[in-house]
């Protein structure tokens, strides 16, 4: 799943002639974002 979103990401950034570690920053955000990894004591 992140492996596609990533791939993707890249083909987006490629197209517009951004640097492709920008995919990895992005991946970061979404699954922060997500809540995933919040905990609460």
């Amino acid at each position: 799943m992140a492996t596609d979103y990533l791939a993707q990401f890249r083909e987006k950034l490629a197209a517009k002639k951004l640097p492709a570690d920008q995919a990895w920053s992005s991946l970061s955000r979404a699954l922060l974002g997500a809540n995933e990894f919040l905990y609460l004591d």
